[in-house]
């Protein structure tokens, strides 16, 4: 830490000072539950008698103005609200910051809220709730009547063992995050896993394109 209050802010150039006063009140609007759901979320369960799905509710809250969905139109709200912030902050007295020191200090509370989401998800797989064994009624239901996101998580609740072993990655990649040696590989695990979660979203018609595409950018 005392190196990095040595480090002179001179080192980075106008431009790339711009550039980092944008992302860094990007990923930082993200990560925080600034969310039009937080206190339906927070106050609307018994703190005393908790469930796992209210844990995996608080670990999903994000910057979201718009009810509804998870949407990119979000995303667009929290790019213009930096990119005003970005554009006073280079007028202001905080232009001569420590950058060194802001920019650590962003990774640290960027693997910590990309840990806390990938965790998050780990758990319902590895003990698979998000994906559950098929009800008879599933079973006996004609295979066109599904949608397709319906055959993709039948498919995998069908063989629970290996959605388990979906959800050890996961919260592997998690627990790597929690410490700056292993980061890298924590994000480059989720980078892999998470990027096909996205796909598959995509493919199949699931609702969580938005949010893997989140966690992926936090990878990154």
């Amino acid at each position: 830490m005392t190196q990095m209050h040595n480090t002179s802010a001179g080192q980075w150039t106008a431009r790339e000072k711009l550039i980092f006063h944008f992302f860094f009140l990007f990923f930082i609007i993200q990560a925080l539950p600034l969310s039009v759901d937080f206190f339906k979320i927070v106050f609307g369960f018994n703190w005393l008698y908790m469930s796992y799905g209210n844990i995996f509710d608080l670990t999903r809250l994000s910057a979201k103005f718009v009810p509804g969905a998870d949407s990119l139109v979000n995303w667009l709200i929290v790019g213009v609200i930096s990119l005003i912030g970005a554009a006073f902050w280079s007028r202001s007295k905080y232009e001569e910051a420590n950058y060194d020191e802001l920019y650590y200090w962003l990774r640290v509370g960027v693997r910590y809220r990309l840990a806390i989401g990938i965790i998050g998800y780990g758990f319902i797989k590895f003990f698979p709730m998000q994906a559950p064994f098929p009800s008879i009624s599933n079973l006996n239901t004609s295979y066109g009547d599904f949608t397709t996101w319906k055959l993709f998580s039948m498919s995998l609740g069908i063989v629970p063992g290996y959605e388990a072993f979906l959800g050890g990655v996961e919260i592997l990649a998690g627990l790597l995050l929690f410490f700056r040696k292993t980061a890298t590989m924590g994000a480059i695990i989720i980078l892999v896993f998470t990027g096909n979660v996205f796909i598959s979203n995509l493919a199949y018609e699931g609702g969580e394109y938005v949010y893997a595409l989140y966690l992926i950018s936090f990878a990154l």
